[in-house]
């Protein structure tokens, strides 16, 4: 039997399986210049359901320092009210330095994170960290949660305290005075993990059991009626989710944070594998590519594939392409398997098939 493969892009230079293969790779690439304004619709899309950004915090593109509502962009949950006078927009964030409940936002937040299957990423640079440091709270009679840094003991902690139990907790990753990308995943049937700047920082060994009961408002840069426990220094955004991002997902995300808050050279950041930042294009866009080897052909869009082929399309939109395997004189088709999720039974054993895809996916068609 000879193979003719479709791969990830991430699974190149793993080696090549002793039959012949034909890579149909496909693979995001994001492109853009040190001078581009990034917008906040640039973040992973899928599954968004509350989006408050320092940048855009009136409204998509808009940005007012005298806001009294933070905006969200994702009109999932709603708009937060600001609660506190002391509070001060920046051009990419808002500060705070005193006790108080700098934001509140609807009580849709908290029912959105009882469902046990989220992602709940945030953007902070606190100016202290030698105490408890709330980034997000929900506190009330037993039914609370927490997204916080807790410094009291000896070495600390980042965790997503839940119920008046810790559910997860990480050695020490938040220092005073630098910026950091937290998210805590919480898959639907699995372990919850963290990441800090895109990284895994731990994973819990206990499944989410605590109820959320989602009654009243969630606070942003603090606990719900603990005014002592406020937030110190900048905060830059939050990210709600109603799925589990992947690994990859959560670390475009932080290299976006990184980009467009701190002007983070892209080049200098570590991409995932099969992505990557091109300067010499001001748009983000995904890369497929096809490598043919000797006894078989594939057509894409009835263009015979050679040696190499690539094609550019725009990330985030849907882009189609016509695949066809012809098997060489004494060869038969026998098949599509890999990223096969999205095809039919009767595509799957199809040698004509159409491949739509805005993101990564692997193919193998057998021959």
């Amino acid at each position: 039997m000879k193979t003719l493969k479709v791969a990830w892009r991430s699974l190149c230079g793993t080696g090549v399986s002793p039959v012949r293969a034909l890579a149909v790779i496909v693979g995001c690439v994001f492109t853009a210049s040190a001078e581009t304004t990034i917008p906040a619709s640039a973040y992973v899309q899928d599954g968004l359901v509350g989006h408050w950004d320092g940048i855009e915090n009136a409204g998509a593109g808009r940005h007012d320092n005298a806001a009294t509502t933070w905006a969200d962009l994702a009109g999932g949950i709603g708009d937060a009210t600001r609660k506190s006078d002391k509070i001060v927009w920046q051009d990419n964030c808002w500060t705070n330095g005193v006790n108080g409940t700098p934001f509140e936002v609807d009580s849709d937040f908290a029912k959105a994170l009882a469902t046990k299957c989220f992602t709940l990423e945030v953007r902070v640079r606190p100016t202290r960290t030698s105490d408890r440091e709330t980034f997000i709270g929900n506190y009330s009679a037993g039914q609370n949660f927490n997204l916080e840094h807790n410094g009291t003991s000896p070495t600390g902690c980042f965790r997503f305290y839940c119920n008046n139990a810790p559910s997860w907790g990480s050695p020490a990753v938040v220092a005073a005075g630098e910026a950091v990308s937290a998210a805590f995943v919480a898959p639907a049937d699995g372990y919850p993990e963290a990441y800090t700047n895109g990284v895994l920082a731990g994973r819990c060994s206990k499944k989410i059991t605590a109820t959320m009961s989602g009654n009243h408002g969630t606070i942003f840069g603090g606990e719900y009626s603990r005014a002592s426990m406020a937030f110190r220094g900048s905060f830059y955004s939050v990210r709600l989710y109603s799925r589990a991002l992947t690994a990859d997902e959560i670390a475009i995300n932080a290299n976006l944070d990184m980009i467009r808050y701190d002007g983070v050279n892209p080049a200098s950041l570590v991409w995932p594998d099969g992505y990557r930042w091109n300067s010499g294009s001001q748009k983000i866009e995904c890369r497929f590519s096809v490598d043919e080897t000797s006894g078989g052909s594939v057509t894409v869009d009835d263009v015979e594939v050679g040696e190499r082929y690539e094609d550019w399309f725009e990330n985030g939109s849907e882009h189609k392409a016509a695949l066809q395997a012809t098997p060489a004189a004494g060869w038969r088709f026998a098949g599509w398997t890999g990223d096969v999720e999205g095809l039919s039974a009767a595509e799957k054993v199809s040698p004509t098939v159409t491949v739509t895809t805005g993101k990564p996916m692997a193919l193998t068609a057998m021959f």
